[in-house]
């Protein structure tokens, strides 16, 4: 894809994005596309991560993608999984149902469902930013409203203790995109401390290699378990890898999930315990090397009435981070760095179309975020088609009843 390629004049000719994650990088992919000169400042020592997590790609974050970069799509269908079954079992073992998810998805979509360890996803993404536009060990404490918008960074020197702030500089542009986390501090800066809203559930995961499970279930492919406040979800396959994830809920545990361990050891121990009585869970954890496996409170936070102030603007979960029941965190970035390129390329001007980008996500964020919330059972066939049609194209159908109202 040819960075310098554009179809209108932008309102912009540069931005900072606050975050290199992979709202952060699409967000700039989309921008690039559209001869923005979008330059990632992230705060640590590289642009990696997602050890012991999976993500599943879904049509429409797919869609959104392939509007900026098709090779990108492609290169993430490679690095994954987009042909595997799904098998919902009982805690004893006994199929429910089985059925071929990712097959059905692109027959009925358009764009496949694609699971891939995060670590990769990441590193697809940030190969189609240029080196020189992706900037380490910048740590953002500070946003200052200008005549441009202007971020107060630390140009951080990462040791294995601590971070120590090294010298301070401001980097200024006509544009402030805040692409850091359900933890966002550009959020903060912006519109004071939010806090994350604790969900009630503790979430542990880990990736092995599929070689070391064998029990007869496992095949490649997703299966998912529920019961009794108790969760288990396996994808198997992805190029040698076994992605588990337990969860667990207070109410159900008479509060043992709130209590933090001590060491990876206890969370093993932990987990062998609760889930004794599953056969596929215990076969899974006792393959499983305790320094694997990561432990985190289920977080989300209710979708921000404002999320765009001046010349500084949100993306993805530092504007409306919502719970995994539904896997769309990554794949609702990558829809909203789609249209803020599209809206930065075809308004008259940036206060224009920055109101354009919040006005056109939010409703579609707090749908999402509510079903999130909801069980699988009070989710219609209809809002399922809803959220995966999502099409770029109705961007420019938009912006021409923009234009005659």
């Amino acid at each position: 894809m040819d960075d310098a390629a554009c179809c209108s004049k932008s309102v912009v000719d540069r931005v900072v994005i606050v975050g290199g994650g992979l709202g952060g990088l699409s967000a700039a992919i989309q921008l690039r596309k559209r001869g923005i000169d979008a330059q990632i400042y992230e705060k640590n020592e590289s642009i990696s991560g997602g050890e012991g997590t999976l993500i599943s790609l879904f049509p429409n974050g797919c869609r959104a993608l392939n509007d900026a970069d098709p090779s990108v799509v492609q290169k993430l269908r490679a690095a994954g999984v987009a042909n595997m079954k799904s098998s919902v079992l009982t805690p004893e073992g006994n199929k429910i149902g089985e059925w071929s998810l990712s097959r059905h998805m692109e027959e009925t979509y358009g764009q496949p469902m694609v699971a891939i360890l995060w670590r990769n996803a990441l590193n697809i993404l940030s190969e189609a930013v240029p080196k020189d536009c992706k900037h380490t060990n910048f740590e953002c404490y500070d946003i200052t409203q200008i005549k441009h918008g202007r971020m107060k960074m630390g140009h951080a020197c990462i040791s294995k203790r601590k971070v120590k702030l090294l010298s301070s500089r401001d980097m200024q542009a006509p544009l402030v995109i805040g692409a850091d986390g359900i933890h966002s501090v550009v959020r903060s800066s912006l519109f004071g401390p939010i806090k994350p809203r604790d969900n009630g559930r503790t979430m542990w995961r880990a990736v092995i290699e599929s070689n070391l499970c064998t029990h007869k279930l496992l095949d490649t492919g997703t299966i998912a378990t529920t019961a009794n406040g108790r969760t288990l979800f396996v994808v198997n396959g992805v190029h040698g890898k076994l992605y588990w994830a337990f969860s667990l809920t207070d109410e159900s545990s008479d509060g043992r999930a709130k209590l933090r361990s001590k060491s990876p050891l206890e969370m093993k121990e932990r987990l062998l315990e609760e889930f004794k009585d599953w056969e596929l869970a215990t076969h899974i954890l006792q393959a499983t090397d305790p320094n694997l496996i990561l432990e985190r409170r289920v977080l989300d936070m209710p979708v921000l009435h404002q999320w765009t102030k001046g010349n500084c603007t949100l993306l993805g979960d530092a504007a409306h981070a919502v719970t995994p029941a539904l896997g769309q965190g990554a794949n609702l970035a990558f829809e909203d760095g789609c249209e803020l390129a599209f809206q930065l390329s075809s308004s008259p001007d940036l206060r224009t179309a920055l109101g354009r980008y919040e006005d056109g996500r939010r409703a579609r964020a707090i749908r999402v975020a509510e079903q999130s919330q909801s069980s699988v059972g009070n989710r219609s066939q209809d809002f399922y088609d809803w959220l995966y049609t999502y099409n770029p194209s109705d961007l420019h159908e938009r912006m021409i009843s923009h234009h005659l109202s």
